[in-house]
């Protein structure tokens, strides 16, 4: 329940989405999901491998990361989504907003409002030029935030405020 998919499948319940909404891995709720996909209302792809996820994100038009829980990182599927120039799809937690930027490279919903996820997915649907805006954007935070260089520079930083603050506690 705290990865979100009940509220996916309420939205696809509501018949209202204009892209199809499909749900790929494994777990807990994988009854429900094929539940779903018997009743088509969505397309379940099961579990997959980390290539498989990257050909099906290249086919992708959005990625939805409905998580209502605060993760303790920001899910690695974010980062695969960007890297392929697809926006995402995020309820308004942390982690996930700290990457997620509303209508800049995704749209932010609130957790558990179905209607609005649906009202997301119809608006990237619909929104070419939105979509094409987040989907550049999408690319330029993936450049910006999970190359190597950017992420050796962050981790520098956390050692150096580490050692100036071991260094500040030694002092006193």
């Amino acid at each position: 329940p705290e990865k979100g998919i009940n509220m996916m499948l309420r939205a696809a319940r509501t018949g209202r989405s204009t892209l199809p909404i499909k749900i790929a891995g494994a777990g807990p709720m994988e009854d429900s999901v094929r539940a779903a996909a018997d009743n088509g209302q969505v397309d379940f792809l099961g579990g997959k491998s980390s290539s498989e996820v990257h050909q099906l994100l290249r086919g992708a038009r959005v990625l939805i990361v409905p998580s209502i829980w605060h993760e303790a990182g920001v899910p690695l599927v974010i980062g695969e989504a960007y890297s392929a120039g697809v926006p995402v799809i995020c309820c308004r937690i942390e982690p996930m907003v700290s990457v997620v930027k509303h209508e800049e490279n995704g749209l932010v919903i609130e957790p558990n409002d179905e209607n609005a996820l649906v009202e997301a997915i119809n608006r990237i649907h619909a929104d070419d030029k939105l979509h094409e805006e987040m989907s550049r954007n999408a690319r330029m935070t993936y450049e910006r935030l999970y190359q190597p260089e950017p992420n050796i520079q962050q981790l520098l930083k956390v050692y150096t405020d580490a050692e100036a603050h071991r260094r500040g506690i030694a002092s006193r």
